[in-house]
């Protein structure tokens, strides 16, 4: 009866000349530790599915927010750029301007030295004019 692993304890016991044989058995194999082997696997198992399942949701909440700030930069680099051809488009419409005002005031100024040559030759000629007529002598005094 007694497969060699288990523990048989056998008692006979005598009562009015009738025998009576009472079997213990102790211990019930290895049964009990497969099933709690198995629920250990399992149980591992569940916590490393919910770990991942964590992490996963961890690592696309933090993809989404790289995207986000991936954009946002790349619009601000679009602004400044946009900026900036503004800013040169500016300085040049500025110094477009400023060279026809010095080309307008050169231009008024070399009108106005044109217009003082005529006058200048008459005014030498006034007062070579006025050398050579005789003066009227000083009064006595």
């Amino acid at each position: 009866m007694s497969n060699g692993d288990d523990h048989v304890e056998r008692t006979t016991t005598t009562t009015d000349g009738s025998t009576t044989v009472r079997e213990v058995r102790t211990g019930g194999g290895a049964a009990g530790w497969w099933v709690a082997g198995i629920v250990a696997v399992v149980a591992i198992v569940a916590v490393l599915f919910f770990m991942n399942q964590n992490n996963a949701a961890q690592t696309q909440a933090a993809q989404q927010q790289q995207a986000t700030t991936q954009a946002a930069l790349d619009n601000a680099a679009t602004s400044a750029q946009s900026a900036a051809a503004q800013a040169s488009l500016s300085a040049q419409q500025a110094g477009e301007h400023a060279a026809r005002v010095t080309e307008d005031a050169a231009q008024s100024g070399a009108r106005s030295a044109a217009q003082a040559v005529p006058t200048a030759p008459s005014a030498a000629d006034a007062g070579r004019d006025a050398s050579d007529t005789d003066a009227a002598p000083p009064p006595p005094q």
